[in-house]
């Protein structure tokens, strides 16, 4: 049977091990994790510090000792606060599909596995133009500015377009990358947005319910790797591509990110949590 001593290590140890785990959590969640769950974490971290230091009997030790028990204390809750402020304030300032409440929504969903080359052009550098049967396109270019553009156009051939700088920032050229694009409509606004490798680089609110037709994407014609009018071809490789007439739910996505990280071993920041 353990001594006195013995489970009093073991219980030090415990909740220094458990203050470690939340500043990793956070760490690691840092951009994905929801408001409830940053205060948990960073009060639990707090809470398990605090108990670790009345474990080691700082409150009781000799005079010298003890007058470091009030400030060790500032520190450890003000170094947790710190963090856990640092994490929202980054959170914030990074959406994810769940912020921007783009999950499951009527619209235009396209993935590709592609590898965009980089080919100066004074014109536009198609990946895919897309018709669906009532006048509605979604169009996938390189733009003559050298940006990559998502694009959606109405039924009323309003062109809403979206987008994304070539840099590390968001979209990398000449390397394999797992891109989505999507378009939901949700009560009287539409939400786009641009992801690569689960991280969303870009993203449009059009305060107006876009009328995307039947959204059956490519039956009313189309082109891929060039426009409508088969010109201006883009220069890339593809492994894979598909499209679907709405956004992803949560747990297609997960499914979704699974797939492409085990298939082509690209690793994807929505898959951290």
């Amino acid at each position: 049977m353990a001594s006195r001593s013995e489970l009093r290590v073991a219980r030090i140890f415990l909740w220094w091990g458990i203050l470690v785990t939340c500043a990793i959590g956070l760490i690691q969640g840092a951009g994905g994790l929801r408001p409830w769950s940053l205060i948990t974490l960073a009060v639990l971290g707090a809470v398990a510090a605090t108990t670790a230091v009345l474990e080691h009997g700082l409150h009781k030790a000799s005079t010298n000792l003890k007058r470091w028990f009030i400030p060790v204390l500032i520190g450890i809750w003000g170094g947790m606060g710190s963090l856990g402020y640092f994490v929202w304030a980054h959170s914030e300032s990074t959406p994810t599909r769940e912020s921007l409440q783009i999950e499951g929504l009527p619209g235009f969903f396209g993935f590709a596995v592609i590898k965009l080359t980089d080919a100066p052009s004074t014109q536009r550098q198609y990946i895919a133009d897309m018709q669906d049967l009532q006048g509605a396109w979604a169009s996938l270019y390189i733009s003559a500015s050298n940006l990559f553009t998502f694009s959606i156009t109405d039924t009323h051939g309003e062109v809403y377009p979206l987008e994304v700088a070539l840099n590390k920032e968001g979209i990398s050229l000449d390397k394999w990358i797992y891109i989505q694009c999507e378009a939901g409509i949700s009560g009287g606004k539409t939400i786009m947005a641009v992801s690569i490798n689960g991280r969303i680089v870009g993203s449009r609110i059009v305060q107006s319910a876009l009328d995307l037709g039947d959204r059956n994407w490519g039956k009313g014609g189309g082109t891929f790797g060039g426009n409508r009018q088969h010109q201006q071809f883009g220069t890339f490789s593809i492994s894979e591509f598909g499209v679907n007439s709405s956004t992803w739910t949560s747990e297609e996505q997960e499914q979704g990110d699974k797939y492409i990280e085990q298939k082509y071993a690209i690793k994807l920041s929505s898959m951290k949590n």
